[in-house]
């Protein structure tokens, strides 16, 4: 059976859209609830800061891959 590479992005998708709406919504709630203090600003900043590194670091090592291979699953057996 063979399985080509561009059907994993489907998975890394849906994981990338879960981790925005999840943290759109912690950001939302932080700012329209909490307090707006100096330190809950600077770690709302470092959070998203370090979450855009991580997310363009994912993108890089995405772009690099070639998309265009095949993974085989499976082994032959010669009787």
């Amino acid at each position: 059976m063979t399985i080509p590479f561009w059907i994993l992005l489907v998975p890394y998708g849906i994981i990338v859209l879960i981790f925005v709406i999840i943290s759109g919504f912690g950001i939302y709630h932080s700012w329209r609830f909490g307090f707006r203090t100096p330190m809950v600003q600077s770690v709302t900043a470092a959070y998203l800061s370090g979450a855009a590194i991580i997310l363009l670091m994912s993108i890089i090592g995405i772009l690099a891959l070639d998309w265009s291979q095949i993974w085989e699953i499976g082994s032959q057996i010669n009787l």
